[in-house]
């Protein structure tokens, strides 16, 4: 796998799309378990930051993964929209069509360990000692490693990224059903890839 400094190195190298694709919709084996309250976790408060200004911290609070109404509910589920325009699906009571998205991104409070001091800019957690986060998945993001990321997170540059498959869904309203699609079925998918 790859150190922070390595990752470093591909500063220069400009974000491509298919990489930006890829960090919604990691491969299985590349995402790291839901976080739990308890858990310790790499904090990278700064962009580019390198293995030695990390941050460990425990997570204190962590997004429910049934969450679909607070302002925060794009992060774990999507609008199903219509394949031809576009438009928002709705069920026949006027409810949005809502799918799970493949690679969920949960936001995760971590409390600042009471013997480091808080990283310039952060102030503002300094009375409570918390920080809101998502997980890092970009290269040189700042957020939250999983506590093994050294050998668990891999390193994928724009135009090295292994290919694979969304998830696909389609509405029924014969039926006001949302169906899971198997893998490869040739339909329009809910984001691009």
């Amino acid at each position: 796998m790859v150190t922070l400094a390595q990752e470093l190195l591909t500063r220069l190298i400009p974000y491509g799309q298919d990489e930006a694709s890829f960090a919604r919709n990691r491969l299985l084996e590349e995402r790291p378990p839901w976080p739990k309250v308890g858990d310790r976790v790499w904090f990278r408060a700064g962009e580019w930051d390198v293995d030695e200004q990390l941050h460990e911290m425990r997570v204190v609070d962590v997004q429910d993964p049934h969450d679909t109404t607070s302002i925060w509910a794009t992060n774990l589920v999507q609008h199903l929209r219509e394949h031809t325009t576009g438009e928002p699906l709705h069920y026949a009571d006027g409810r949005p069509v809502l799918v799970p998205l493949p690679d969920p991104l949960p936001w995760v409070h971590l409390r600042w360990p009471d013997e480091h001091p808080i990283p310039k800019g952060h102030e503002h957690d300094w009375k409570h000692r918390i920080q809101m986060t998502f997980e890092s998945r970009m290269r040189g993001s700042p957020g939250w490693l999983p506590w093994d990321y050294r050998e668990t997170r891999p390193l994928h540059l724009p135009g090295h990224v292994p290919e694979h498959g969304l998830t696909a869904y389609r509405y029924d309203p014969a039926t006001d059903q949302v169906e899971q699609l198997p893998p490869g079925s040739d339909v329009w998918l809910p984001y691009p890839r």
